[in-house]
């Protein structure tokens, strides 16, 4: 197995061996920098034009709409199975800006094309098929898996120090909510949904993400409406964390809140 992505570093250039017989190519395209994802589109074809090195290949796999068009604009000429992680279609029914017509046109082009389309919901399946046209035979639904050694039941005495840890009141009735810092993600809501509640009601809410390129401001002006006196105290914005940190936090969790003013994928 190749894996293929864009070098974001000129240290990170080159080829490495993950384990016997998965590869990962971190090729260049554009600058050796991370780029805010509509900056990405603009880079593609160099990317596109790279991938020709490498092969023959019995089948591609894409993964979000710009690999996709990566793989429209490469020269393989083999089976292709895609997925979309996120649909333009879908979003632009529930948030106010929507993507550009560029995506969701692409997004078109991948599903008259692609061999195969991968989802990960009956919900997802049904947006393919009503706003992509996509025929039911060539979806294939296959729901996210969870690594249960990592993502298990935890006992008291972890439950406690974990909290303690992280400062959060052993009685509190803690609501957390995870993912990229960003609009669509809905925190700003979940924000509001937490400065409704009592001040005596013991809720606490926590917030656990980093922002992606371009929402920055917004990541901003989350912790700013954090500091504000109906919710100092009750509601955190913290980094993201690793897998296994990620699993206590959902452990000791009294709530999981997902305010995604849309979510095809739902990863949390």
């Amino acid at each position: 197995v190749d894996v293929f992505t864009r070098a974001v570093s000129t240290r990170e250039v080159g080829s490495v061996e993950v384990a016997p017989g998965l590869r990962v190519h971190r090729i260049i395209a554009g600058p050796c920098r991370p780029l805010d994802k509509n900056q990405l589109v603009e880079v593609v074809d160099e990317f596109a034009m790279n991938l020709a090195d490498f092969g023959p290949y019995d089948i591609v796999y894409s993964h979000y709409w710009i690999s996709g068009l990566a793989v429209l604009r490469s020269e393989w000429r083999i089976p292709w199975v895609h997925s979309f992680h996120t649909l333009a279609r879908m979003k632009a029914e529930t948030i106010a800006t929507p993507e550009s017509d560029v995506r969701a046109d692409t997004e078109q082009r991948i599903c008259d094309t692609a061999s195969a389309v991968c989802c990960v919901s009956e919900a997802e399946a049904h947006a393919l098929r009503t706003l992509y046209g996509v025929p039911a035979a060539r979806i294939r639904i296959i729901h996210p898996s969870v690594d249960a050694s990592v993502f298990r039941r935890r006992g008291p005495k972890v439950k406690r120090r974990w909290r303690l840890w992280n400062r959060i009141p052993q009685d509190s009735v803690l609501v957390l909510s995870a993912g990229r810092l960003q609009p669509a993600k809905g925190q700003d809501i979940f924000a509001e949904a937490i400065a409704r509640t009592s001040t005596d009601s013991g809720i606490v809410g926590v917030v656990l993400g980093d922002p992606p390129p371009g929402d920055e401001e917004f990541a901003e002006a989350l912790r700013r409406r954090a500091q504000e006196p109906d919710l100092a105290g009750r509601f955190a914005v913290r980094p993201a964390v690793s897998r296994h940190d990620f699993a206590l936090w959902l452990a000791i969790a009294t709530v999981v809140a997902i305010p995604s003013r849309t979510e095809s994928f739902g990863l949390v």
